[in-house]
């Protein structure tokens, strides 16, 4: 490309004058350079001359090298900033998640501690069943929440965030309308319960096209 620009200008008789060297500097023959041919350079110039944190290499000419280091100083300190950002907004959008996954599923298994321990006993067998029926909702689908936010931490998608929230509302509305059920509520709160289920299923519906297309 350099080279067609030059001949592009020497068709059409443009004057031009040359930099000197330093104002380009290509790091990758300052070792094949002679001993103090180039002074301190403007800007640096490199081809494949960088090690595998995204640093210039240094050349081992002392001030070649000195421009070398405030270039990487620079590089470090911005991209250093930008790659805390995006760690915290990664660590934003999948915390929340991990951490409603072990409430919930720490409040399943008290449920069903209680209904193991204390509820036997007292309730009849239809009402134990549907509070059997909540807590095993709750804590296979908190697992499965649980696996979500493990997922977030590499894929950051809007669709698997989404997933992560629907399965939420649905635990509460589905799992919460049955435990409302055998504490006494109206029996019209069973309404709610489909709800939940279409919000799980719409959930993990969601979570594979997230990462289908991920």
């Amino acid at each position: 490309m350099r080279v067609g620009w030059a001949f592009a200008m020497l068709q059409l008789a443009l004057p031009f004058e040359e930099l000197p060297v330093e104002c380009n500097f290509p790091t990758n023959i300052a070792r094949k350079a002679p001993k103090g041919r180039y002074t301190k350079p403007v800007v640096l110039h490199y081809h494949r001359a960088l090690d595998r944190q995204g640093r210039l290499r240094l050349s081992g000419i002392r001030l070649v090298d000195k421009s070398i280091k405030a270039v990487n100083s620079h590089l470090g300190e911005t991209f250093g900033s930008a790659r805390e950002g995006d760690a915290s907004a990664a660590r934003g959008s999948y915390g929340w998640v991990l951490a409603a996954a072990g409430v919930l599923l720490a409040l399943a298994t008290i449920a069903g501690a209680l209904g193991a321990h204390v509820l036997a006993g007292r309730w009849s067998a239809g009402r134990l069943k549907i509070f059997d029926t909540a807590v095993r909702y709750q804590f296979y689908h908190s697992l499965g929440l649980l696996g979500i936010g493990l997922a977030l931490r590499s894929r950051a998608g809007a669709p698997v965030r989404a997933a992560a929230l629907l399965v939420v509302i649905g635990i509460v509305l589905f799992s919460g309308s049955l435990y409302a059920l055998t504490l006494g509520a109206p029996r019209l709160t069973g309404v709610v319960t489909p709800m939940g289920g279409l919000a799980l299923i719409s959930g993990w519906l969601t979570f594979a096209y997230g990462m289908w297309r991920e």
